[in-house]
């Protein structure tokens, strides 16, 4: 069987020994049949180039593919060379098809689309069902589901992608020259970094980052440090969709601003800064530590177990130079979740606008306030409040030496459906809660005049609305003096039950409203 096998002729001489089961050869054992049928057949043995039959076999017949030629005394130097050359191109193919196999070239397979239509501005080019455009300039394209790609060259004819290779997921700010050192200027350093950064997380070892220009971070950025000690010491003006994440941001002088943006979180990130001239600043206003929406519209900003520090400015005495820890305007869904707010030469918080349209759903849950000199948190908002305070500690207000509109939660006229559930209140200068509004709630809160602030409490009571509509309900007073009246409602159809106050008396007035039962000590 295997002689007969041996035996076959392909085209004029060239015979094979089960041809095609060794892999190795099946890439040009045509090429060998060429050969033959033009040159002639060649003596003696090709040897098989995978090695798994032990190099040359004898002509008897081992098992195996190997190609055989058959003897000849007459063998020309023109047929030696063709055949070295089969050889060695049959070696080299056989190489680089391994090495396409298994490198980055399949990965990286150029697409070619051809041009349907052409303008000085533009490129429309089709493959298929597929469409894409390209804009004049434009290197980078990405295809939904299948990744980023660049554009290699663009013919008469044609357009051609290849698929840029995968970035890494982080990059470091001190591979972009930055020093961190507290004294050099990193600014561009930094600037370069977040440019880098979009998409993927920049990520800011320990060190102090100068910057000496408001930097804006561009859309889909991460940036995450290593705790409070990774410092980007300036002025920040954040993006779309970004992240922080354990760092500190700011510097005496300027504000960080979060202006035309949304879907942006802060987590564990510690704000400083502020004290500078809010009007030379719009829309940054950097009087502030941390300006939210103005000259623009931010949504969906949210604030987890961040601390917010005291405005490095010194107010004067008619508060006017407007130095708040955080100024919010025209805004929608801005949360602060177990937070730490620091006393403010002003406001610890102002919610401030003054068109049809004002911010709504800003809420605080969980949160420290320290004692302040203004409203801890202030609603001046016309149109504006439904928004929620829950589980918060306010710890006094009227602090310091020129205490101005001090209440711990104030609820200016326009602002409404403000719900005050579950918090606690220090002892203060002025009302725990002061509102002028309507449809607000003030539910299941402590009040305990004995939680000692260092604030000596003023002739007003703790809880002061006026306006219809209300809930004063579940609450607990204890008061220490010196005005006896603790609780005064004003207005219709308001509703004040279940209250429980000692050392003081609840006052209702107005038409329609629900009183009892409270229980007055």
């Amino acid at each position: 069987m295997v002689a007969s096998r041996q035996s076959m002729r392909l085209n004029g001489g060239l015979t094979t020994d089960m041809l095609g089961a060794c892999s190795a050869w099946r890439p040009f054992a045509l090429l060998g049949t060429a050969v033959s049928s033009r040159f002639g057949a060649v003596a003696g043995l090709i040897p098989c180039p995978c090695g798994d039959h032990g190099g040359n076999m004898p002509r008897s017949g081992r098992a195996g593919r190997v190609l055989w030629l058959r003897d000849t005394e007459t063998m020309s130097w023109r047929l030696k060379i063709v055949g070295c050359a089969i050889l060695i191109a049959g070696a080299f193919t056989l190489g680089l098809s391994h090495a396409l196999a298994s490198g980055p070239e399949l990965r990286q397979t150029t697409v070619r689309f051809t041009i349907v239509k052409r303008t000085a501005q533009r490129v429309v080019a089709g493959r298929g069902l597929e469409r894409i455009v390209l804009k004049k300039g434009q290197r980078f394209l990405v295809r939904r589901g299948l990744g980023r790609y660049v554009v290699i060259s663009i013919t008469k004819r044609y357009v051609y992608l290849r698929r840029a290779p995968v970035a890494a997921a982080t990059v470091n700010l001190k591979d972009f020259g930055a020093k961190g050192d507290g004294v050099a200027d990193d600014t561009a350093a930094v600037r370069k970094a977040l440019a880098a950064a979009v998409d993927r997380t920049l990520h800011v070892p320990v060190g102090v980052y100068v910057i000496k220009a408001r930097l804006a971070v561009p859309a889909n950025v991460a940036v995450k440090g290593s705790g409070d000690a990774s410092w980007l010491k300036g002025p920040l003006a954040v993006g779309s969709k970004d992240h922080f994440q354990a760092i500190t941001i700011g510097r005496d002088g300027y504000s960080c601003y979060v202006g035309s943006a949304s879907d942006v979180t802060f987590t564990n990130v510690r704000f400083v800064g502020g004290g500078g001239n809010y009007k030379e600043t719009w829309p940054y206003m950097d009087s502030h530590v941390l300006t939210i929406g103005v000259g623009g519209s931010a949504s969906k900003i949210l604030f987890e177990r961040c601390r917010i520090e005291r405005n490095a400015g010194s107010e004067n005495s008619s508060k006017s130079l407007h130095l708040d820890n955080v100024f919010v305007s025209s805004c929608t869904e801005v949360n602060f979740n177990s937070c730490w707010f620091a006393g403010s030469p002003r406001f610890t918080v102002e919610i401030w606008d003054d068109s049809f349209n004002g911010s709504r759903s800003i809420n605080f849950r969980d949160s420290v306030f320290e004692a302040t000199e203004c409203a801890a948190v202030d609603y001046s908002t016309f149109n504006g409040g439904y928004s929620t305070i829950s589980g918060c500690t306010f710890k006094g207000n009227g602090a310091g030496s020129n205490p101005k509109w001090p209440d711990d939660i104030t609820i200016e006229k326009g602002a409404s459906h403000i719900a005050v559930t579950d918090c606690t209140f220090w002892r203060g200068r002025d009302c725990a809660v002061a509102g002028a509004s309507s449809y607000n709630i003030v539910r299941n809160n402590l009040i305990d005049a004995t939680l000692d602030s260092g604030i000596v409490h003023n002739w007003v009571p703790y809880i002061s609305l006026s306006g219809d509509n209300n809930e004063v309900t579940g609450n607990t007073v204890i008061s220490t003096g010196p005005q006896l009246e603790a609780v005064v409602v004003n207005g219709y159809y308001n509703r004040v039950t279940g209250n429980t106050v000692t050392g003081g008396t609840i006052v209702v007035t107005g038409v329609g409203n629900t009183v009892s039962p409270n229980a007055v000590n």
